[in-house]
């Protein structure tokens, strides 16, 4: 007798350990949420009501009376709306009215208590535990009255008075399924459900019986009714998306109707309740009739208990089902953009913290732009089958990634080829080349005189190397200027072996590219193997005047309660001279007036200015182009996974499916401030030589002050043959 009262009291100490530690330990692993970019409304904003409408649709909101929060009505260009509250990285944000007129594409009024309106931002990914549950804590103050009354008059009337378990409860479920003559009813107290699903496994025995039982009186001794509760709330089954495990009532609302828990109404609630006896016997889409009969059950019980009056049980009883036609899990809507944010986080955080604090990431991702991204390549690739390509879409100033796809055509996550497809960069390089000699005014301005003809250079161990133009012709002395604006490869390549092929490495380095390249003459030619994620790094040095800030995904991290951890800012350098950057983005400008980027200008006007560069390496396996506006910086790759030739170049490739994106775009033109240290001078197109305005072939260029040609040439009086660009460039004034 003894030794069985020590057996018990051990087991039962041991069962009390095992209570505690892991109730009052971490409880979950709870799934990171990812966030894109919150849309800003204020007067003048982008807009139209078909997109703000499409926005509120996608978070859940519900066209109404504007009564509860999450709703919103349009009249016509007029849209007014109730917003939800929301605990933005920076804090929270209280539910709000807010009133707005669309007109001519932008935000003409705005009604609201500032001048600028944050919209909630879509959840557009998650990062799941090894358990592939998801779920979303709540406390227990946060679970609507209706609903806690609905499960405890549905799962375990006595739950305030019992001590874990119920011998009343037992006794009713017994009756109640002799009665019908199955079983009708369980009597297992919503404790003991808790500890079945917290700490025991899914078994049927006595001795699984009898530690629930035990455990249960242990948690209702140690714990208050509503820790219970809360605990409950967040852990109960409801459901299934993939491999994925709904857990908790706050997550299964969303998942089940697209809204916050709170904004449920009483026939939602007790949808959520009935489903807990079997979240697939009642799948309201796949099972609704049952599922609409066990919420009128509940429904009934409310009405009986008191909680409703009739009228508003009837009501709710007449109301449809409710739920969204497609359930779904946010995690994989932009899979190549969430691998992104992953990566960079992973320098911050562990795995394991990223898959089960339930830390709140917000990131840089515009969902529209994103979706115009993925549809431009989708729509270039299926014109040639077997093509591949990748998008990256950046904020030219910030560095903020704003749409990043990997792959065209399959709609499913595969291989990132924005981050992993290393491939040669052709005539990409040559901006870099013309910074490098730049760098050396005594002997390179953009006026200096290059050759584009052939030549062979001998290596030592005999084996010889001449570069070709892409269209294997020669075009004899040009402008430095020209021989980037054309992509001439033998004038280029001149200019940067003289400079040095390493010098050309090391400015390549400065813009942000980290990888050891031996400094072959190749490189010259653009045999710098890099993803289009790296690409966008370092032509943001040149689209940014010389200041580069650091590429990133992310904007703020924040735990599961919204406190900060973590802001990330984009670090701006100083990677390039200002002047020098002034410099090669004109030549850029130009590259796109007149030169290898022109087709632009079949679909925009000549005074949309807009820089860039195209490449294309041999036979055309990779087409490649690099491009910006005045606010977003573009760089797209088109290629075949197995190098094959593609047929395309820069231009007839890349170059058109920025352009499809760009079309979208606000114009908004290249604009950058002229540095000190730079002057403008007029020079003839040929020679070099300083020309007055007016003279026939005649060309306004900026140069590094004191850099700027002082031989004169003899000049024809006639129309200047460049120019009329610059003008328009400086609205109007003179270079």
């Amino acid at each position: 007798m003894a030794v069985a009262a020590v057996v018990i009291t051990v087991w039962v100490v041991w069962l009390d350990v095992t209570v505690r530690s892991h109730f009052e330990g971490r409880r979950w692993q709870v799934p990171a949420r990812i966030f894109a970019s919150a849309p800003l409304l204020y007067e003048g904003a982008p807009a139209s009501v078909q997109g703000l409408v499409r926005h509120l649709k996608e978070l859940g909101y519900r066209a109404g009376d504007l009564s509860r929060p999450g709703s919103f009505l349009q009249t016509g260009n007029q849209l007014k709306i109730h917003l939800r509250p929301f605990q933005f990285e920076d804090g929270a944000v209280p539910a709000r009215h807010v009133s707005i007129e669309v007109a001519n594409g932008a935000i003409s009024h705005l009604e609201s208590r500032g001048p600028v309106v944050r919209l909630e931002p879509l959840e557009v990914g998650r990062f799941y535990p090894g358990s592939k549950e998801d779920r979303i804590l709540i406390s227990r103050k946060e679970l609507p009255d209706v609903m806690v009354k609905a499960l405890i008059l549905t799962e375990d009337r006595d739950f305030y008075s019992h001590h874990g378990i119920s011998l009343k409860g037992i006794a009713r479920a017994a009756w109640q399924n002799l009665k019908a003559g199955r079983v009708v009813q369980g009597g297992s107290t919503l404790t003991q459900q808790l500890v079945k699903n917290f700490y025991l496994s899914a078994e049927r025995s006595l001795w699984r019986k009898a530690n629930e039982a035990v455990m249960a009186i242990l948690l209702d001794a140690h714990y208050d009714k509503d820790a219970i509760l809360e605990a409950y709330a967040n852990e109960v089954y409801l459901g299934q998306s993939g491999q994925v495990a709904i857990h908790g009532f706050a997550r299964a609302s969303l998942f089940w109707f697209g809204r916050p828990l709170r904004q449920l109404s009483a026939a939602e609630q007790a949808l959520l309740v009935g489903m807990i006896r079997g979240p697939a016997y009642y799948h309201p889409l796949r099972h609704p009739d049952r599922a609409r009969k066990r919420r009128n059950h509940i429904l009934a019980l409310l009405e009986e208990a008191g909680v409703l009056r009739p009228d508003q049980a009837d009501w709710a009883r007449r109301q449809p089902l409710g739920v969204t036609d497609t359930p779904r899990l946010s995690a994989n809507r932009y899979p190549h953009y969430v691998e992104w944010v992953r990566r960079q986080l992973l320098e911050f955080y562990p795995e394991d913290v990223l898959r089960s604090e339930g830390l709140r990431i917000f990131t840089a991702l515009q969902p529209e732009l994103q979706e115009r991204v993925q549809r431009a390549l989708d729509q270039f690739a299926r014109t040639r089958p077997g093509l591949q390509g990748a998008f990256v879409l950046t904020e030219r100033e910030t560095g903020a990634v704003a749409a990043l796809a990997g792959q065209a055509g399959t709609g499913i996550a595969g291989f990132n080829r924005a981050l992993d497809a290393r491939r040669p960069i052709g005539s990409l390089i040559k901006p870099f080349i013309l910074a490098t000699a730049l760098q050396h005014p005594e002997r390179y301005t953009l006026a200096t005189v290059v050759r584009d003809d052939p030549f062979e250079l001998r290596f030592e161990n005999g084996d010889t190397w001449s570069p070709e133009n892409f269209d294997r012709e020669s075009k004899g002395p040009m402008l430095l200027e020209d021989a980037l604006v054309q992509s001439r490869n033998q004038a280029m390549v001149r200019v940067g072996l003289d400079v040095g092929v390493d010098q050309v490495l090391n400015t390549l380095k400065a813009a942000g590219h980290d990888a050891d390249i031996p400094p072959w003459p190749a490189v010259l030619l653009g045999a710098v193997p890099m993803a289009p994620v790296q690409v966008a790094r370092v032509y943001t040095a040149l689209a940014a005047g010389g200041v580069a800030p650091r590429l990133n995904s992310i904007r703020a991290v924040t735990d599961a309660k919204g406190h900060p951890l973590k802001a990330f800012d984009y670090a701006p350098e100083q990677v390039l001279p200002s002047q020098v950057a002034y410099l090669v983005q004109t030549a850029m400008l130009d590259v796109m007036q007149r030169g290898t980027g022109r087709s632009v200008y079949q679909s925009f006007p000549r005074d949309y200015f807009v820089a860039g560069k195209t490449g294309t390496t041999n036979d055309g396996r990779d087409s490649w182009f690099a491009g910006y506006n005045g606010r977003y910086l573009g760089v797209v790759w088109l290629g075949h996974d197995d190098n094959q030739p593609t047929g395309l170049t820069g231009a007839s490739g890349a170059l058109k499916v920025w352009r499809q994106v760009y079309r979208q775009l606000p114009a908004e033109s290249v604009v950058m401030a002229q540095p000190e240290g730079v002057e403008w001078a007029w020079v003839d197109n040929r020679t070099g030589l300083r020309l007055e305005e007016g003279c026939e072939n005649a060309r306004a260029l900026p140069f590094l002050e004191g850099t700027a040609p002082e031989e004169v040439g003899p000049c024809k009086r006639g129309r200047s043959l460049i120019g009329g660009w610059i003008r328009r460039w400086f609205g109007g004034g003179e270079p």
